[in-house]
């Protein structure tokens, strides 16, 4: 032991030397040199080293299904995929990679040493090189992985690995139990002797109508041979000489069916194979191919009397309304047709095509016993309570019972469909993730009177949101003016609930919480958040939300991975990294901002929808009438409405030369222009010196506010919206800029 210890202090020594050489303020110790060292499983990089992106993020998905990855671990690391590191990985315990539409895996599971659940089902994996390549050895914890819902030929070898204690590999393609089925949607063909058809055409026709036995379509990739080498997996099975059975009965060109002269019709059976057989014996079908002498009514009658038999046990319940009513008019025109006495062959075969088409196109629906589930379902979501859990995982939950929701109340609604929900469903109450929440006690009146005014005097409380966010409050003396009862609670706002707008759409970088006591505080507090999941330490700004738009109330500071604010009254707030705007903006109005008010220059007129797109962020202007009701996108711009900024406050608006007050500036408002003019020659309007003296007078003389005098229908007090050139005068220039502007 002393020979151990000896060999520590030599290291510890060399190790303050090294630092002294080195220029470092203070010495290396032993612990942060062993935390710096500390290798991953596979002695590749230290823990501290930021993960490769290219190498262990990157995969050969879609950019789209990429940037939803990388948000993935993004969320479950709380940091930006630049800077997550080999430490990082090794903390997390679920990864649920369900339902991203996933053809790869990216290769950083493999450092998830303490990785439990893993969830890649409802997937697009396939055996290939990389899904084989996936390396799960060093996850020894590994105690759940579901690939369920995927594509898989092949048991990966990763899958088979000891200690893994619940496995789910369900609806594959795979040989057992419970595994994908291949069926045609159209199990009988029908040819007429001398059709016109080639054996690639009928391929390509059989092919695209398999689907698997619950009536979803196959991926794309089954239809390409690139996707697994030169074997295309979906094929029509040949014999050993290359053929299918249809071919014997084609002419010697290739492209017309024979069915010979000693007899009315005959049958083939072509079968169509997802795989090998010896590598999946379960997915394949087989199709019946007739061939019938056309030229015969009686073929014709025996061809819809074999699909009258097909149909004969469907039934309406287990299919969507939709393709139900169209199946359903085909099959009652086609047995009135059968009925007819003098239907031809051409009728009958017309009669076929159309009621064989529909067939074709029925889609499964939710059936009696499906919807005993999703309302059973249903039922049990609403045994959660949402303040048990944390709001991203509670989201998660709610979105799979609205789908639910949605499914049981649309008749068009398909079985695939409502499987998808229940498998959501499913998933997301595995995944439901316990509250953090801490409620502080409340803070009593007479707590805030003791202090009430005292220089050095506070009272707290401290608390931590559903999602774990901690927070806390302290009043200062000096900052209550009005000693009451505090409920000290925030809570989480979601991002897309609250709708924040930036000037370049939503905001991404933000913060929004809410308190959950309303009306005024008892003074001012000082509110301390943990934002270290959102922020780096720097200067951001502090809002409050208006149920439509922000108001900035100042800067604000994060430190250490926190930052406080002044909040004197409840509500919603947020903090952002970006200075926001709520003015109102215009290249093609006057914006008056300090007397609020919008001038708009002379030009015909606009309706309410067309006065919004004028200005910068038109989505967040509202245009209200002069009662301040808000107004419909086709009424007219008038002098006296108003229009709202971003953040509420409003602007009276005037139209420059719409005399007459109708929303429109036409040769009307020319006309009445120039008649005043010609009756009061030389006459001033009020904004020149003398007259606003008089109209000055004349208010505060006045006992009530008086209508505007109006004269040819032109306003003489108030804003004068004749004076279109703001000279001062009313004259017959103004009426000819006024028909100018009409003319435009």
């Amino acid at each position: 032991m002393k020979f151990g210890k000896r060999i520590i202090s030599a290291i510890t020594a060399g190790l303050c030397v090294f630092s002294a050489f080195s220029g470092i303020a203070s010495p290396l110790t032993i612990n942060a040199f062993a935390a710096d060292t500390q290798k991953t499983f596979d002695g590749k990089y230290n823990l501290t080293d930021k993960v490769n992106y290219y190498s262990y993020f990157r995969t050969e998905n879609t950019a789209e299904i990429q940037d939803d990855l990388d948000a993935v671990f993004e969320k479950v690391c709380q940091k930006e995929i630049s800077k997550i590191t080999y430490g990082d990985l090794k903390k997390i315990t679920t990864l649920n990679l369900s339902g991203m539409e996933l053809e790869d895996i990216p290769k950083c599971i493999m450092y998830m040493e303490n990785l439990r659940t893993l969830n890649l089902s409802l997937n697009n994996l396939r055996y290939e090189n990389n899904v084989l390549s996936l390396n799960l050895s060093a996850l020894k914890k590994l105690n759940t992985l579901d690939v369920s819902w995927n594509y898989l030929s092949k048991v990966p070898s990763w899958y088979v690995l000891d200690g893994i204690s619940n496995k789910y590999i369900n609806h594959n393609l795979l040989s057992g139990d419970d595994q994908r089925y291949i069926k045609a949607r159209t199990p009988v063909y029908y040819f007429m002797d001398g059709e016109k058809i080639s054996i690639e055409a009928f391929k390509e026709k059989i092919l695209a109508d398999i689907c698997f036995d619950d009536g979803t379509s196959l991926p794309d990739f089954l239809y390409d041979p690139d996707s697994y080498g030169s074997d295309q997996p979906l094929k029509v099975v040949t014999d050993d000489d290359g053929k299918i059975p249809l071919e014997d009965y084609l002419n010697d060109s290739g492209d017309k069916i024979e069915l010979g002269s000693d007899t009315d019709y005959t049958s083939v059976s072509v079968t169509v194979q997802l795989f090998s057989s010896a590598n999946n014996a379960n997915t394949k079908t087989t199709i019946k191919v007739f061939i019938l002498d056309g030229s015969s009514p009686t073929t014709a009658k025996a061809r819809l009397e074999t699909l009258f038999d097909e149909i004969k046990d469907y039934q309406k319940e287990d299919y969507t309304s939709g393709s139900w009513t169209n199946f359903e008019n085909a099959q009652k025109t086609a047995e009135a047709i059968m009925k007819y006495p003098n239907s031809d062959a051409e009728m009958l075969k017309t009669a076929l095509e159309q009621l064989d088409a529909a067939k074709r196109s029925l889609v499964l629906g939710i059936n009696p016993d499906t919807k005993t589930v999703l309302n059973d379902l249903a039922s049990v979501g609403k045994t959660y309570k949402e303040e048990e859990y944390t709001p991203s995982s509670w989201n998660v939950l709610q979105k799979a019972l609205d789908r639910i929701a949605t499914i049981l109340a649309d008749t068009n609604s398909t079985l695939s469909s409502a499987k998808n929900a229940i498998l959501s469903f499913q998933n997301a109450q595995k995944n439901l993730e316990k509250t953090k929440l801490v409620v502080p006690n409340k803070i009593l009146k007479a707590d805030f009177t003791k202090i009430f005014g005292e220089s050095g005097k506070s009272v707290s409380a401290k608390g931590t949101t559903r999602s774990g966010r901690s927070y806390s409050w302290v009043f200062h003396g000096t900052a209550v003016t009005n000693p009451a009862d505090f409920t000290p609670g925030i809570t989480d706002t979601p991002a897309e609930d609250s709708a924040i707008m930036l000037e370049s759409g939503r905001a991404g970088g933000y913060l929004a919480f809410s308190t959950t006591q309303s009306g005024d505080f008892p003074g001012k507090g000082k509110l301390t958040i943990n934002v270290s999941d959102k922020f780096s330490d720097g200067l951001c700004y502090y809002y409050k939300w208006n149920s439509t738009s922000g108001s900035l109330i100042g800067e604000a500071t994060v430190s250490g991975g926190n930052v406080t604010v002044e909040v004197s009254e409840g509500g919603t707030y947020y903090i952002s990294t970006v200075l926001q705007r709520f003015d109102l903006v215009s290249s093609k109005l006057e914006i008056d901002a300090e007397n609020h008010s919008i001038c708009v220059p002379l030009c015909s007129g606009y309706t309410s929808s067309d006065f919004k797109r004028l200005f910068s962020y038109a989505s967040s202007v509202v245009v209200y009438d002069a009662d301040e009701n808000p107004v419909s996108g086709t009424a007219r711009i008038k002098s006296g409405m108003k229009a709202s900024s971003p953040n509420g406050e409003l602007y009276t608006i005037t139209v420059m030369g719409d005399v007459n007050d109708d929303g429109y500036v036409n040769p009307m408002d020319a006309l009445a222009v120039l008649k005043y003019s010609i009756s009061n020659t030389s006459s001033k309007t009020e904004n020149k010196e003398e007259t606003t003296k008089d109209t000055d007078k004349e208010t505060t003389e006045a006992p009530e506010e008086q209508a505007p005098e109006k004269k040819f229908g032109i306003a003489v007090t108030g804003v004068n919206v004749a004076d279109v050139n703001n000279d001062g005068y009313i004259n017959i220039i103004d009426s000819l800029m006024i028909l100018k502007a009409f003319k435009k």
